[in-house]
């Protein structure tokens, strides 16, 4: 396969090397004339000079044969317009990095309809979201995301002071964006059904957004286990971590050096503690009780101070430590040096985005998202509806599915939802279910089969 990257910074050079490893094609735009001369001596692609964002530039390039077009600069506007322009010239998909503050911005204006973007990616966001599957991971709580955070499945468990407790789901007066597709209960996975009586201790595996989730969270366990978290810097990574971690359970603190970025962090996380300081300063960290912390931290932009902060953190006493890495030089000295340091969770910006990107590039028809359970598992499954299916047009409450399944997620082309019985399916679209293992191949029949009575 063939690939484009503009850009030839720390995070498209990255993609390059990977791409290269995997023996595809790339073709590198840069505009600094320094690096294209270095890289031509090192690397094993196509290196093209010139500014990204010109129409004279992409033309050189036959990206209507190419399979994807990713702008990775630091620049959003020059991402944004080199992606469009590459749509324009007939290249097949466009993925455009976008900075963590323009990102948002998309929750205003729908950017990627707009300019023809097929998929955004926030590199510290992806680095954030590895952090907080570690995080939760000790609380058996599952997490992924779709459209940045918009949508999520979570999986809750319901607290001994609940007041679901002996409730139907029937009754529950749960939003529209909100759905309980899953229950574990005594290691047993099941779908519930609208009679199903919630008890203490289930699990319950949500889909929904948000809001609605943080929401309806305060009713599944009123008086939640806290996790203290020290975090180490200010920074993107911290910033998009802060949005993934907003429930009372957590405890944060957060050292940051800079008094505008802590004036930022105050004002908009007002539930967690800002301190103006030196993190890597190990009196500091004591002052703080950093001792108290289930984990500390570690996720500036620079990879040698989270190295120290790591270190202070846990010679201060932190129980965990969590160590980010940006740049691909360091990577292998701290994977090394992980009992050295005794970092408990190293986590690099290189793994995380080509996580991301993997799914993107090399797509699957049909994939398990993960199989819960032994006996009579279920499996959460992603599955696309292709163009000229049998069920193309017809409302999810039209459908013929299996008995043990649900929908928990629908991905249209540029929007996400938590599907509801009137939504009509078209080719392309994505859903998101969970069915009994055993079900599995009838629901995929159901959803991919053409040229048949339904």
């Amino acid at each position: 396969m063939q690939f484009v990257i503009a850009g030839a910074g720390e995070v498209g050079l990255g993609i390059a090397k990977t791409l290269l490893a995997r023996g595809h094609q790339v073709v590198l735009i840069e505009k600094n004339p320094q690096i294209v001369r270095d890289l031509n001596d090192t690397l094993a692609a196509n290196i093209i000079e010139g500014d990204l964002s010109f129409y004279s530039t992409l033309r050189k390039i036959d990206v209507v044969n190419c399979d994807a077009f990713l702008a990775m600069t630091q620049n959003d506007a020059a991402n944004i317009m080199a992606c469009h322009t590459a749509k324009l010239l007939g290249v097949k998909q466009t993925i455009c990095r976008l900075s963590l503050d323009f990102q948002q911005e998309t929750q205003l204006f729908n950017y990627p309809a707009h300019f023809s973007l097929d998929h955004t990616l926030t590199t510290q966001y992806s680095c954030a979201f590895t952090i907080a599957k570690i995080l939760r991971s000790s609380h058996r709580v599952v997490l992924e995301q779709f459209s940045h955070g918009t949508v999520e499945l979570r999986a809750l468990k319901v607290g001994s002071k609940s007041q679901l407790i002996g409730e139907k789901l029937i009754d529950l007066a749960i939003s529209t964006d909100l759905r309980i597709g899953l229950i574990e209960r005594d290691n047993t996975y099941f779908i519930p059904h609208r009679d199903t009586q919630i008890q203490a201790d289930d699990v319950l595996t949500l889909s929904g957004t948000h809001e609605a989730i943080h929401e309806f969270s305060r009713a599944i366990n009123p008086e939640p286990d806290f996790t203290n978290i020290t975090i180490f810097s200010a920074s993107p990574t911290c910033q998009s971590l802060l949005k993934l971690l907003q429930n009372p359970r957590f405890k944060i603190k957060v050292i940051e050096s800079s008094l505008q970025l802590c004036q930022k962090i105050a004002d908009e996380f007002p539930n967690v503690t800002v301190i103006h300081g030196d993190g890597s300063h190990l009196p500091l960290l004591q002052e703080e009780q950093v001792n108290f912390s289930d984990y500390f931290i570690a996720c500036s932009n620079d990879d040698e101070k989270n190295i120290i902060a790591c270190l202070q953190g846990k010679k201060a006493g932190a129980k965990h430590t969590i160590l980010c890495v940006n740049k691909e030089d360091y990577t292998l000295v701290c994977d090394s040096l992980s009992q050295q340091l005794e970092v408990d969770q190293i986590v690099t910006s290189q793994a995380c985005i080509w996580k991301d990107l993997q799914p993107i590039l090399f797509p699957q028809k049909i994939f398990t998202i993960e199989t819960l359970g032994e006996e009579n598992p279920i499996e959460i499954v992603e599955i696309e509806i292709p163009v000229g299916a049998d069920i193309e047009g017809l409302s999810i409450d039209h459908l013929s599915l299996p008995e043990h399944c649900i929908f928990l997620i629908l991905k249209h082309k540029f929007r996400i939802k938590v599907p509801a019985a009137n939504d009509i399916l078209l080719g392309g679209d994505c859903i998101i279910a969970a069915v009994q293992k055993d079900q599995r191949e009838q629901l995929i029949h159901t959803l991919t089969e053409k040229n048949s009575l339904l």
